[in-house]
């Protein structure tokens, strides 16, 4: 399973938050939250924590990964 951090991304700039503000609100530190948005961190309980802060469900971000 592998999530969408560009979702979280795009829900952050759409609320207008800085990830500093984010990561004061949610308890994520900023770096990881970087990495969740660019992909680099890929931690469940980190995604939910987020998803849950901007209201998106969790099954949201997940992406489809087809066998090529």
């Amino acid at each position: 399973m592998k999530y969408d951090g560009t979702k979280l991304k795009r829900a952050r700039m759409a609320k207008g938050y800085r990830q500093t503000q984010v990561a004061a609100a949610t308890g994520v530190l900023q770096p990881t939250i970087s990495e969740v948005e660019s992909g680099k961190c890929q931690d469940p309980p980190t995604f939910k924590k987020l998803a849950d802060f901007y209201g998106i469900a969790l099954n949201e971000l997940i992406e489809d990964e087809q066998p090529a």
